[in-house]
């Protein structure tokens, strides 16, 4: 018999795996809101300040992702910082955009695991 724990474990590695691959093995800004996100954490690491939301959804200028809370992309800052120094490619400074999304989502389903599993009798 399988125990609770070895699933979860199983689960969350199996995750974590398939959330690695589609960071590296999607295209470079194949999400179509992709390069307006990275655009901003640009944004914010050369000017050292919030932009300004000017252009509509789908402009061609790509920023038109301004208007969302900054928390997010201030989190990103860090790792695209340190991919910027160390010289990176393009593709790998977009990986800041992957690596907060996991580890909110991760935050997120360890507090919900951990209140299932505090509730259970």
């Amino acid at each position: 018999m399988i125990l609770f724990g070895h699933l979860v474990v199983l689960v969350v590695t199996l995750g974590l795996v398939c959330r690695v691959a589609l960071a590296l093995f999607t295209p470079v800004f194949y999400a179509p809101d992709e390069q307006s996100h990275f655009a901003c954490i640009k944004y914010i690491y050369e000017n050292r300040g919030f932009p300004t939301q000017t252009s509509k959804t789908g402009a061609p200028t790509n920023d038109w992702e301004y208007y969302q809370p900054p928390l997010y992309y201030v989190a990103s800052l860090p790792l695209f910082w340190g991919l910027s120094y160390l010289g990176a490619s393009t593709r790998f400074k977009r990986l800041p955009l992957h690596a907060v999304g996991f580890f909110a989502g991760y935050v997120l389903s360890f507090t919900n695991l951990s209140l299932a599993m505090s509730t259970r009798i």
